[in-house]
C-alpha cells in the first residue's frame, strides 16, 4: 500500500469519522487498483473507468465510482492529480433488492443480546420493532420518548419530524435501558439526555455518531449467525412483516417507513413465494365474458295489473263500448266499460 493511500486513509477515520468497514472497502479497492494498474499517482481517466468496468456486478462497480470519486477529490484537494474526474464515466447507483434478516437466526441474536448487551439489545429492538435508521437511533433523546402515549418523537431524513409507536415487545427492552441509564424519574417520566452517550462528547453532539451505531450493530449481528445483516437490514426486516399484517395498505406502510415516495417501499418489503401462493389461492377471478346470473324475478302480487296490461284493457274496452253502442251514446258508455274491466268499480 502507498503512502498516499496509508494517509487519505488516516484523514478517512481521524477527520471524517468513518468506520471500519467503510474504511476496509476503500482499502480493499484503492489497493486493488495500484495492483492492476499502478500507483495512484499516475491514475488517468482511461484506468480508472477500466478498472471500474472490470467488476462483475452493477453493485461493485458502482461502489467503485463512490470510492475513486472521494479520493480523486482528496487528491485534487491536496495537489496529487488534475482533471482526471471529468472524464470518468458516471455508474449508475443499483436497484436494491429487499434484504430483511432471516427471522429465526434474528430471534437467536436478539436473544442472545437481552443477555449479554443491554444496549445493543436495545438498539436492535429499536430498529426492528420501529424502522429507525441508524441516524435515529443515534440521535434519541430520553425527552423524545412518552412512555404514557406510547410513542417516540423522530426527526429523520431530511428533517422530517414523525411519532412511531412503542409496541408491546419493544418497552420491555426500552424501560429496562431507561432505568439502566438511571433516567426514569420515580413518576415514571423520562429524563432529558441521550438514550446512547459517547464517550468523547464533542460541542456538536453528546451521542454516539450514526456510523458508530451501525458498526456496534452489524459487529454483533455478524458475530451471532447474521453475516450478511446490517442494522439497515433490520429495516426491511420491519417493513416486510408489517406488509403482511391484516389490513395494512400501501399507504400506511408507506407512513410506517416514512418515506416520501411510494415506490421506494419495493426496495423494502420481500414477498416470499409462499406468502403469495397464500394470497394467490384465496382470489377469486371473473373470466371475460362470463356474467353472474341475475336472480330471477318475484312474483307479482295478488291483484296486480302492469302497465300493458293496462293499456290492453283500455283498447279492448274502447273497442266494445263503441261495437255495442250509438255513435250519440258512445263517449259516456266508454268510461263505465272501461272501469269494469278494471275492477275499479262493481258493475251497476
Amino acid at each position: 500500500m502507498s503512502r498516499d493511500l496509508d494517509r487519505y486513509l488516516r484523514e478517512l477515520i481521524d477527520e471524517h469519522g468513518h468506520g471500519r468497514e467503510s474504511v476496509a472497502n476503500h482499502r480493499s479497492t484503492l489497493s486493488q487498483f495500484e495492483t492492476q494498474h499502478g500507483p495512484l499517482r499516475q491514475a488517468d481517466a482511461g484506468k480508472v473507468n477500466r478498472f471500474i468496468q472490470s467488476a462483475k456486478t452493477q453493485g461493485t462497480k458502482y461502489r467503485r465510482y463512490k470510492e475513486f470519486k472521494r479520493y480523486v477529490a482528496w487528491a485534487v484537494e491536496h495537489g496529487m492529480l488534475q482533471g482526471v474526474w471529468r472524464r470518468v464515466n458516471k455508474v449508475k447507483a443499483p436497484k436494491p433488492a429487499p434484504k430483511p434478516a432471516n427471522r429465526r437466526r434474528l430471534d437467536e441474536a436478539l436473544d442472545v443480546a437481552s443477555r449479554v448487551d443491554q444496549r445493543i439489545y436495545t438498539m436492535l429492538m429499536l430498529a426492528c420493532t420501529t424502522g429507525l435508521r441508524r441516524m435515529e437511533v443515534a440521535k434519541l433523546q430520553g425527552e423524545h420518548i412518552d412512555l404514557d402515549a406510547g410513542t417516540i418523537y423522530v426527526k429523520g431524513k431530511g428533517g422530517k419530524e414523525a411519532y412511531v409507536t412503542i409496541i408491546p415487545e419493544l418497552r420491555p427492552a426500552l424501560v429496562a435501558w431507561l432505568q439502566h441509564r438511571g433516567m426514569l424519574d420515580h413518576h415514571g417520566l423520562v429524563r432529558p439526555g441521550p438514550l446512547f452517550p459517547t464517550d468523547r462528547p464533542v460541542a456538536s453532539r453528546n451521542h454516539l455518531c450514526p456510523r458508530r451505531v451501525g458498526d456496534i450493530c452489524n459487529d454483533f449481528l455478524h458475530a451471532n449467525g447474521l453475516p450478511t445483516s446490517s442494522l439497515h437490514k433490520l429495516r426491511h426486516t420491519f417493513a416486510t412483516e408489517l406488509a403482511g399484517k391484516p389490513g395494512m395498505t400501501p399507504f400506511l406502510l408507506k407512513l410506517a417507513l416514512r418515506h416520501s415516495d411510494m415506490n421506494t417501499m419495493q426496495h423494502y418489503v420481500d414477498i416470499s413465494p409462499d406468502v403469495m401462493h397464500e394470497v394467490m389461492r384465496d382470489v377469486q377471478i371473473t373470466h371475460r365474458g362470463s356474467q353472474p346470473t341475475p336472480p330471477a324475478p318475484s312474483a307479482p302480487p295478488a291483484g296486480y295489473v302492469s302497465a300493458a296490461e293496462v293499456a290492453t284493457i283500455v283498447a279492448q274496452a274502447v273497442a266494445a263500448a263503441m261495437a255495442a253502442q250509438t255513435p250519440a251514446e258512445a263517449p259516456g258508455a266508454v268510461q263505465p266499460a272501461v272501469r269494469r274491466r278494471l275492477r275499479l268499480v262493481k258493475p251497476a
